[in-house]
């Protein structure tokens, strides 16, 4: 006895579509949100050393800064591979509902994300959001570093 799979319903196929593309927006809003408080805490970095005037105080809020940076970046590149399996499933979705069609959707055009790798946040050719966010997380901690050497120098 073989179980065949049962066609799913097109209803079911246009629910599965839409929360995907849900759960796509949801992953680029986290992305954007953790860059924001990245910023803020480089912030507060800053900010903790004019006010408090403490090696100890910047070196802490330093650390924190450059974890939350390398924290950051490797959350983009999951999310960056969730979003690739998620493109994967959009595309079977539009495929069953019979969108790939030259006058609706060419095929051609619906490519999922290529896979990131480190050395890709140097190549300038390159530009999509996942970069740009790698490239600022990037920027951040590499500000943290700085500010702090720099701070504890005259420490």
């Amino acid at each position: 006895m073989t179980d065949k799979p049962v066609p799913a319903h097109e209803d079911s196929i246009r629910l599965a579509l839409r929360l995907a593309w849900k759960d796509h927006h949801h992953v680029r809003d986290q992305a954007w949100k953790a860059l924001f408080a990245q910023i803020a805490l480089t912030a507060l970095l800053v900010a903790a050393d004019f006010f408090l005037r403490s090696c100890a105080a910047t070196f802490l809020i330093g650390f924190v800064a450059v974890l939350a940076a390398i924290s950051g970046m490797l959350f983009l590149l999951h999310h960056r591979r969730i979003e690739a399996r998620k493109f994967s499933h959009i595309y079977n979705c539009e495929e069953a509902l019979g969108l790939h069609r030259d006058d609706l959707l060419p095929v051609a055009s619906c490519a999922p994300p290529a896979a990131l790798s480190w050395k890709d946040l140097f190549r300038p050719s390159l530009n999509n959001s996942v970069i740009f966010l790698l490239r600022l997380e990037l920027l951040l901690g590499v500000f943290a570093v700085v500010y702090v050497l720099g701070r504890l120098a005259l420490c």
